[in-house]
């Protein structure tokens, strides 16, 4: 499972730890649940740290229905994203 960006009144004090209770409630329903938690992108060396795994991430996108000059814009980008920004993400463990 995954989550929306967690949010909180960043203007309270930090040590309520609202961003720990959020993220708690995430961890507990997966567990309740048997799932894994896919924590998104961001943030990569302090997710290793406590544990996570890398993991090339990949939205899809329907197109057919847009004009073919949207269609080759989006070709481009995807062709740009899997053979530049996936290695890249690659070797830099990111």
């Amino acid at each position: 499972m995954t989550t929306p960006i967690l949010g909180y009144d960043t203007g309270l004090p930090r040590e309520l730890g609202l961003y720990r209770l959020a993220a708690i409630n995430v961890y507990r329903h997966a567990a309740a649940h048997g799932l894994e938690v896919n924590l998104s992108a961001g943030a990569a060396g302090f997710k290793r740290l406590r544990g996570g795994r890398p993991a090339i991430e990949y939205s899809a996108v329907y197109a057919r229905h847009l004009p073919a000059r949207a269609q080759r814009a989006l070709d481009l980008l995807s062709a740009a994203s899997c053979r530049l920004g996936a290695p890249l993400l690659r070797r830099f463990a990111l």
